[in-house]
């Protein structure tokens, strides 16, 4: 199971926000290529980095700094963040992004979707934001999907148009250090694993214990990796640690 730290972009610096809300941001780092030379030193094989002023937006707003990881801390990124046109999908790609996250152009136009899996395949995950009430939520967290909100109809969308994984990230613990809400998760991932989408998840890791009940989770279910931000900035644990336990 891959521990993936998490580098989220807002005007160049590294930052976390509490539950996706904008105004409550902590600025960790104003120099993002050390901070994923950092996580690649201490044994990262994949760093998820994600441009909230793009996914706020609708345009990625912070590509320069992504092409300055890529350039120098020579690391794995999958990128995401304000990626709603197949343009941009190619041009980041070009860059030399590993593999691109799409939420509102995916939930929003299954059509386009279906042709974007079909020509792009692995090198595209679907993410999927979770709201308190299992609502999903598009377009910087800032909307909920109100077209064929349903979980279950969700996945098996997703997955007739070939997507075979997705980024689940539980929106009211992203940030928090709230840890996992396991009951909601176990249900959700169940469903998933109906459909064979393998599961990338965010939000609320806060210990070591948290990977190990994820760990638990991925005995029944098709688990690729966790992804974790504000315990690993906050000190809670290092990286090799959860390296080990994963």
């Amino acid at each position: 199971m891959l521990i993936i730290p998490a580098i989220d972009l807002k005007d160049g610096k590294v930052v976390r926000l509490f539950q996706g809300e904008y105004s409550r941001e902590k600025i960790y780092s104003v120099d993002p290529v050390q901070v994923a030379r950092q996580w690649k030193q201490e044994g990262a094989k994949l760093i998820h980095v994600v441009d909230l002023d793009g996914a706020a937006c609708g345009r990625p707003k912070n590509l320069e700094v992504v092409a300055a990881i890529l350039k120098e801390a020579k690391v794995r990124v999958e990128f995401g963040g304000g990626v709603r046109s197949e343009e941009t999908i190619k041009k980041v790609l070009k860059m030399g992004v590993f593999r691109v996250v799409i939420g509102t152009l995916a939930l929003e136009n299954y059509k386009a979707l279906y042709k974007l899996a079909k020509k792009y395949k692995d090198k595209l995950l679907v993410s999927l934001d979770v709201k308190n009430d299992g609502s999903i939520a598009t377009r910087g967290w800032k909307k909920k999907l109100t077209n064929n909100n349903n979980l279950a109809d969700i996945a098996k969308n997703l997955a007739s148009a070939g997507i075979k994984r997705i980024v689940y990230t539980d929106i009211e613990r992203d940030g928090t250090l709230g840890g996992l809400r396991l009951n909601l998760l176990s249900v959700n991932l169940n469903i998933l694993s109906k459909y064979k989408l393998s599961t990338i998840i965010a939000g609320g890791v806060s210990t070591t214990k948290d990977i190990l009940n994820i760990r638990s989770l991925a005995l029944d279910n098709k688990i690729e990796g966790v992804i974790v931000g504000k315990a690993l900035y906050e000190g809670r644990f290092n990286l090799k640690e959860a390296l080990k336990i994963a």
